[in-house]
Protein backbone atom coordinates (compact mmCIF):
# COMPACT_ATOMS: atom_id res chain seq x y z
CA UNK A 1 0.00 0.00 0.00
CA UNK A 2 1.16 3.46 -0.72
CA UNK A 3 -0.23 6.96 -0.30
CA UNK A 4 1.02 10.48 -0.59
CA UNK A 5 0.30 13.01 2.09
CA UNK A 6 -0.35 12.81 5.80
CA UNK A 7 -4.16 12.77 5.69
CA UNK A 8 -4.43 10.05 3.04
CA UNK A 9 -1.87 7.98 4.96
CA UNK A 10 -3.87 8.26 8.19
CA UNK A 11 -7.06 7.26 6.38
CA UNK A 12 -5.35 4.23 4.85
CA UNK A 13 -3.88 3.12 8.19
CA UNK A 14 -7.20 3.53 10.00
CA UNK A 15 -9.06 1.64 7.28
CA UNK A 16 -6.45 -1.15 7.39
CA UNK A 17 -6.80 -1.50 11.17
CA UNK A 18 -10.58 -1.28 11.33
CA UNK A 19 -11.53 -3.25 8.23
CA UNK A 20 -9.56 -6.29 9.39
CA UNK A 21 -7.38 -6.01 6.30
CA UNK A 22 -4.39 -6.21 8.62
CA UNK A 23 -3.95 -9.09 11.05
CA UNK A 24 -5.50 -8.24 14.43
CA UNK A 25 -2.14 -8.34 16.23
CA UNK A 26 -0.57 -5.87 13.80
CA UNK A 27 -3.64 -3.63 13.88
CA UNK A 28 -3.60 -3.70 17.69
CA UNK A 29 0.07 -2.76 17.80
CA UNK A 30 -0.50 0.15 15.41
CA UNK A 31 -3.57 1.26 17.38
CA UNK A 32 -1.46 1.42 20.56
CA UNK A 33 0.08 4.72 19.49
CA UNK A 34 -1.68 7.98 18.68
CA UNK A 35 -0.83 9.67 15.37
CA UNK A 36 1.36 12.05 17.40
CA UNK A 37 3.51 9.00 18.31
CA UNK A 38 2.43 8.93 21.96
CA UNK A 39 1.60 5.55 23.50
CA UNK A 40 -1.94 5.21 24.78
CA UNK A 41 -2.26 4.56 28.50
CA UNK A 42 -5.43 2.46 28.29
CA UNK A 43 -4.53 0.06 25.45
CA UNK A 44 -1.28 -1.76 24.67
CA UNK A 45 -1.47 -4.13 21.73
CA UNK A 46 2.26 -4.16 21.03
CA UNK A 47 3.76 -7.49 20.07
CA UNK A 48 7.21 -9.07 20.23
CA UNK A 49 8.05 -11.04 17.12
CA UNK A 50 10.10 -14.19 17.62
CA UNK A 51 13.87 -13.76 17.19
CA UNK A 52 13.84 -15.83 14.00
CA UNK A 53 11.66 -13.22 12.24
CA UNK A 54 13.72 -10.67 10.31
CA UNK A 55 12.49 -7.68 8.33
CA UNK A 56 14.29 -6.05 5.46
CA UNK A 57 13.26 -2.88 3.64
CA UNK A 58 15.03 -1.08 0.84
CA UNK A 59 15.04 2.49 -0.39
CA UNK A 60 14.30 2.70 -4.10
CA UNK A 61 15.40 6.34 -4.18
CA UNK A 62 18.83 5.49 -2.76
CA UNK A 63 19.85 2.73 -5.17
CA UNK A 64 18.23 -0.10 -3.20
CA UNK A 65 20.02 0.75 0.05
CA UNK A 66 18.79 -1.37 2.93
CA UNK A 67 16.85 0.59 5.53
CA UNK A 68 16.75 -0.52 9.15
CA UNK A 69 13.37 -0.71 10.90
CA UNK A 70 12.45 2.63 12.44
CA UNK A 71 12.11 3.16 16.19
CA UNK A 72 8.33 2.88 15.84
CA UNK A 73 8.67 -0.64 14.43
CA UNK A 74 10.84 -1.50 17.41
CA UNK A 75 8.14 -0.16 19.76
CA UNK A 76 5.23 -1.76 17.88
CA UNK A 77 6.65 -5.13 16.87
CA UNK A 78 9.82 -5.64 18.91
CA UNK A 79 12.11 -5.36 15.88
CA UNK A 80 15.77 -4.71 16.65
CA UNK A 81 17.04 -1.41 15.27
CA UNK A 82 19.69 1.22 15.62
CA UNK A 83 17.51 3.86 13.95
CA UNK A 84 16.25 6.82 15.95
CA UNK A 85 13.71 7.80 13.27
CA UNK A 86 10.11 7.55 14.47
CA UNK A 87 7.32 7.22 11.90
CA UNK A 88 3.74 7.43 13.17
CA UNK A 89 2.73 3.91 12.10
CA UNK A 90 5.98 2.14 11.42
CA UNK A 91 8.52 2.26 8.64
CA UNK A 92 8.03 1.25 5.01
CA UNK A 93 5.83 -1.76 4.59
CA UNK A 94 6.46 -3.48 7.92
CA UNK A 95 2.82 -3.40 9.14
CA UNK A 96 1.47 -4.81 5.89
CA UNK A 97 4.18 -7.43 5.42
CA UNK A 98 4.02 -8.50 9.08
CA UNK A 99 0.27 -8.76 8.77
CA UNK A 100 0.67 -11.09 5.79
CA UNK A 101 3.21 -13.14 7.74
CA UNK A 102 0.96 -13.53 10.79
CA UNK A 103 -2.06 -14.37 8.65
CA UNK A 104 -0.12 -17.17 6.95
CA UNK A 105 2.22 -18.52 9.66
CA UNK A 106 0.23 -19.83 12.62
CA UNK A 107 3.31 -20.68 14.72
CA UNK A 108 4.78 -17.18 14.35
CA UNK A 109 1.42 -15.65 15.24
CA UNK A 110 1.12 -17.80 18.38
CA UNK A 111 4.59 -16.71 19.51
CA UNK A 112 3.73 -13.04 18.85
CA UNK A 113 0.61 -12.78 20.98
CA UNK A 114 0.25 -9.43 22.82
CA UNK A 115 1.11 -9.77 26.51
CA UNK A 116 -0.28 -6.58 28.06
CA UNK A 117 -3.19 -6.73 30.50
CA UNK A 118 -4.65 -3.66 28.78
CA UNK A 119 -4.94 -5.52 25.45
CA UNK A 120 -8.65 -6.29 25.76
CA UNK A 121 -11.50 -6.10 23.26
CA UNK A 122 -13.17 -3.35 25.32
CA UNK A 123 -10.00 -1.20 25.43
CA UNK A 124 -9.41 -1.86 21.74
CA UNK A 125 -12.86 -0.47 20.91
CA UNK A 126 -11.91 2.77 22.69
CA UNK A 127 -8.80 3.07 20.54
Amino acid sequence: MSTSGRDSGRIMVNASCLSRYWDSYVAGAVMTYNPNKQKKTYFDGTIKLPNEVKCQAFSFSQEMTEMPPCKSCSNLFGLTTSSARIWPYGNCAEPESLSNLLQNEKEVKEKSQPKSETCTDQNRKES
